[in-house]
């Protein structure tokens, strides 16, 4: 690999993680007074929205909540308490496997799901004015695109233990 690709791949890298600093830390919540705010934490919502994605998979776990966002099992577990208190989520016996714990939203946790995405459609709609529909329809197509290659990252990352001390 040429040292411009290199440079072109660490730039992007860096563009990505300031993309999702913004994403789980929304720098209008800096402006939020959470005094009177009584509705569900970031992570709750983050949560919801989440388990809407995967919807269609009846039997979507604890434990896969957690892989999917990097979080322990415990705190996901706690979280899930948390989400089933505040009516968002129901939890039940996995048919399959009893030891499982199936996790599904109930219609509040489908609004709190929504009115997240609309929130942050509603955000990026504002950041991307000055952007045209071409610019826009660009960037989704070039972002879907390495969405698409995610497949291969197990093997890039036993790779990369290989080159790198980490």
């Amino acid at each position: 690999m040429n040292q411009d690709r290199v440079e072109l791949c660490a730039k992007l890298d860096r563009s990505l993680l300031q993309i999702q600093r913004l994403a789980v830390r929304p720098e209008v919540l800096e402006f939020l007074d959470p005094a009177p705010y009584s509705g569900p934490s970031m992570a709750e919502v983050m949560a919801c929205s989440f388990i809407a994605d995967f919807e269609h998979k009846s039997d979507l776990s604890v434990k896969d909540i957690a892989a999917a966002l990097g979080l322990d099992h415990s705190t996901v577990s706690r979280l899930a308490g948390n989400l089933e208190r505040d009516g968002l989520v129901v939890r039940s016996q996995d048919l399959e496997d009893k030891r499982k714990t199936a996790i599904s939203l109930t219609e509040a946790g489908k609004t709190v799901a929504e009115n997240a995405n609309q929130f942050r459609s509603w955000i990026l709609s504002q950041l991307l004015q000055d952007w045209t529909e071409v610019e826009i329809s660009e960037l989704t197509n070039s972002l879907n695109r390495l969405l698409e290659t995610t497949h291969k990252l197990p093997d890039v990352i036993r790779q990369a233990h290989t080159k790198f001390e980490i």
